[in-house]
């Protein structure tokens, strides 16, 4: 009876041969923890690698903007040498040589300073020729003032007035 109830028992488990271990769900997460370890890894050389050439390129980088930075030139040094003696002119005295010149037939436009020839163009309009001829006169007299000569003149023929529009160059006295 013993036997009988030994081979009943065999009978009741399932006998199908295979004898590995059954998988379990430990083994797919410790799988997947692996690959994310590993997939990280990977990025992070990745990323360390890119900060090594990026480094390496520093000193070319460095040199490409040194290039870039200008240089003082010769024509800028002259050009700032140029205003400085622009700003050397006495402006208070041809102002006020100015102010004592012009009547109400004038109106002053523009006044440019020439450092080169040590002289300023003063464009101007008048309401004739007469009043343009009076203001170079006046000019030619002022203390601050060596030479006034009238450079340019045109009748504004379109305007109802016809006012005179001209340039008078100015040779200011050093003194």
């Amino acid at each position: 009876e013993r036997a009988h109830q030994c081979i009943l028992s065999v009978a009741r488990m399932n006998i199908n041969g295979d004898f590995a271990p059954k998988r379990t769900a430990g083994l797919w997460v410790a799988s997947a923890a692996v690959l994310i370890a590993l997939l990280g890894w990977v990025w992070l050389a990745h990323h360390y690698l890119g900060l090594l050439k990026r480094e390496a390129a520093i000193p070319q980088v460095a040199a490409t903007v040194q290039r870039a930075i200008p240089r003082e030139r010769p024509e800028d040094i002259a050009a700032a040498a140029r205003v400085a003696g622009s700003l050397t002119v006495k402006w208070a005295t041809i102002l006020n040589a100015l102010e004592a010149t012009v009547s109400d037939a004038i109106a002053v436009l523009a006044l440019t300073p020439d450092a080169k020839r040590e002289s300023i163009t003063i464009q101007a309009e008048a309401r004739n020729e007469a009043a343009m001829l009076a203001f170079v006169e006046r000019l030619s007299t002022a203390t601050a003032v060596t030479q006034a000569k009238l450079v340019r003149h045109q009748l504004q023929v379109q305007d109802p007035y016809k006012p005179v529009q001209f340039s008078v160059r100015l040779q200011v006295n050093p003194n």
